[in-house]
């Protein structure tokens, strides 16, 4: 399964990793039933999430595809309305050998759902995947204005919903070395007292 789409592929050994930061969430995030899940038998019995995808773009749709494919609950969050309503349809707006297949099974079997709003996201999930878009600047430098503006948006809605739970930041947009550390910040003004891990998985 991991050659379905490439070097976008989210491997299950990432996932695992993942599982371990989250192993003592409240019963509440996790899934009913865990789906089957494909890969080496020794991460077979690891317990399934709740994904938002912030973003859908190639990398945000890709990502959120795989992961649902992987048999986790999954909810893209994107804050075009009309492109939304085409994806709850199946109707996707790029070109990626599979993709198609795998939106319409796993729409078909409730695992990936898609929505404008990300409060709902931040409530609900318990990994949040940063896919968002980072264009040159004018110094050619990636502009990170999308990326640290939903991370203070994350971050109020954290504070608003008084939410206590741990939540697990993944960079995956294009960014240089040292966002990381910068999302972390933000975090800390924006949600001082929360249980908030930021990690980067960034494009290969």
């Amino acid at each position: 399964m991991g050659q379905i789409l490439g070097v976008q592929y989210i491997d299950s050994v990432f996932l695992a990793v993942l599982a371990l930061r989250v192993c003592s969430l409240d019963e509440s995030l996790r899934p009913r039933e865990p789906a089957q899940r494909a890969g080496p038998a020794s991460i077979e019995k690891v317990e399934l999430m709740k994904i938002a995808v912030v973003g859908t773009g190639y990398v945000g749709l890709v990502a959120g595809a795989c992961l649902a494919e992987n048999g986790n609950d999954v909810v893209c969050v994107d804050k075009d309305a009309r492109k939304v309503k085409l994806l709850q349809k199946g109707t996707i707006p790029i070109y990626e050998p599979g993709l198609e297949h795998l939106l319409a099974r796993n729409i078909k079997e409730e695992r990936l759902t898609f929505t404008t709003d990300i409060e709902e996201a931040v409530i609900n999930c318990n990994v949040l995947f940063l896919c968002l878009p980072t264009p040159p600047g004018g110094d050619g430098a990636a502009d990170l204005g999308y990326v640290l503006k939903a991370a203070a948006e994350i971050g109020r809605l954290i504070v608003k919903n008084d939410i206590s739970e741990p939540r697990i930041i993944v960079n995956k947009s294009t960014v240089p070395v040292g966002t990381v550390e910068k999302v972390r910040r933000v975090f800390k003004e924006a949600a001082p007292d929360a249980d908030i891990t930021v990690v980067s998985r960034t494009s290969r």
